[in-house]
């Protein structure tokens, strides 16, 4: 899941407190910027629903004090874009979810309970997707999305 190799990655950037009117303007932020860069409107949809979905996540339930932060980092150019979600929120509780959800995730389970529905359509849209919790609840989710399936590297 290491495509720093590929050259020419554009990237941008934002850290923001856990408020969730943050969200709208920056998945629309991330969706003019793959547009801007030849991306067609369901690509850029698609960024925007990861963004949305994950941001959210966060929010709600990663980064439950005002002290905590959402840092969100695109990295893109014409094969493909990742985007790097990190919830510093230190949220323990938040860790044991996340980890049933993945794990449910990771067995290919069909039907999807009332939890993980946004984690479970990010699988859906993403060509790759890798999460990682620290001992604290500190999450980061990478995901990867290739413009066309033919450009994915071979693993």
């Amino acid at each position: 899941m290491d495509d720093k190799g590929d050259k020419n990655l554009l990237s941008i950037e934002i850290t923001h407190p856990p408020i969730l009117k943050y969200v709208p303007p920056i998945r629309e932020l991330f969706k003019e910027i793959l547009q801007a860069f030849g991306y067609e409107e369901k690509e850029s949809f698609h960024a925007e629903v990861v963004v949305d979905e994950l941001d959210t996540n966060a929010i709600i339930y990663g980064s439950n004090k005002m002290s905590a932060y959402i840092n969100i980092k695109m990295e893109f150019n014409e094969r493909l874009y990742m985007i790097n979600i990190e919830d510093k929120g230190n949220n323990k509780i938040h860790k044991e979810r996340l980890l049933t959800i993945i794990d449910r995730l990771n067995k290919k389970v069909d039907k999807v309970k009332n939890e993980g529905k946004g984690l479970f359509l990010v699988k859906l849209i993403s060509d790759e997707i890798e999460v990682k919790i620290n001992e604290f609840g500190d999450t980061t989710i990478h995901v990867v999305k290739y413009k066309d399936k033919n450009n994915k590297k071979e693993s």
